[in-house]
């Protein structure tokens, strides 16, 4: 199990056609690596979240460069060996043991993939982090 910080960026979006091809296209061209991502829409807007690696100082300009104002949120990255004793179960089990409450996660799955990373937004950060590392 390998155990990385990183960050979820949290944005509002208009809801029109468009706009959020608008803030892929250009994450992508900034050579932005989003590990995860979830988004939901209302009548009102919609919410974009946005899970990268590591922290990229220029992503809030880019952001703001297109009119969006992002709420940044440390967040734990899990990647984890399919078919392995230490799983998705195994280390929810874990925190949940611990007193550990989430309040987000994201995780993708791919078949083809050996690994399955997973991105956890705990309650107690740094006391998560810590039992994570002694897994």
């Amino acid at each position: 199990m390998l155990i990385k910080s990183g960050y979820q960026y949290t944005v509002f979006l208009e809801h029109k056609v468009g706009a959020l091809a608008k803030v892929v296209c250009r994450l992508k061209n900034e050579n932005v690596n989003i590990l995860a991502a979830s988004g939901s829409a209302s009548a009102d807007g919609g919410i974009l979240r946005i899970v990268v690696e590591r922290e990229n100082s220029q992503l809030k300009n880019i952001f703001k460069n297109i009119g969006l104002y992002p709420v940044k949120t440390p967040i734990i990255v899990i990647m984890l060996t399919k078919n392995s004793n230490q799983d998705l179960e195994y280390v929810l089990s874990y925190l949940a043991k611990n007193n550990i409450n989430l309040q987000s996660i994201f995780w993708s799955d791919c078949s083809q993939n050996k690994e399955l990373c997973v991105a956890l937004i705990p309650d107690r950060f740094e006391e998560a982090c810590m039992l994570l590392e002694e897994l």
